[in-house]
């Protein structure tokens, strides 16, 4: 009965969290990017504020940003798996071995 509960409270927080996403997706100003984003990527979204005057340049960087930020994540932490990868092998080999 708790893990059932458990599991309710997590899809709607998961439910929660898509509508908040969806809804700064289809938001008409475009300025999802400055809230969708956690703080230390808050710094990538000030070269958004240089073009909040202009609405057609917005859209474009704010669309850069959101791509940038996907793959530096995906980046970061695919190398970084390797390089605990490539340091635990040899501690493996060793165990193994012996």
């Amino acid at each position: 009965m708790l893990s059932d509960g458990a599991f309710q409270a997590k899809k709607y927080r998961f439910l929660f969290y898509i509508s908040k996403k969806h809804a700064f997706d289809l938001s008409p100003d475009d300025m999802d990017c400055f809230v969708v984003h956690p703080p230390p990527y808050n710094i990538l979204t000030l070269l958004l504020a240089l073009f909040l005057p202009f609405k057609t340049f917005r859209k474009r960087i704010s669309n850069k940003i959101d791509i940038v930020i996907f793959w530096f994540d995906n980046l970061v932490i695919t190398f970084m798996l390797i390089i605990v990868e490539l340091i635990l092998l040899p501690l493996c080999y060793v165990k193994i071995m012996a």
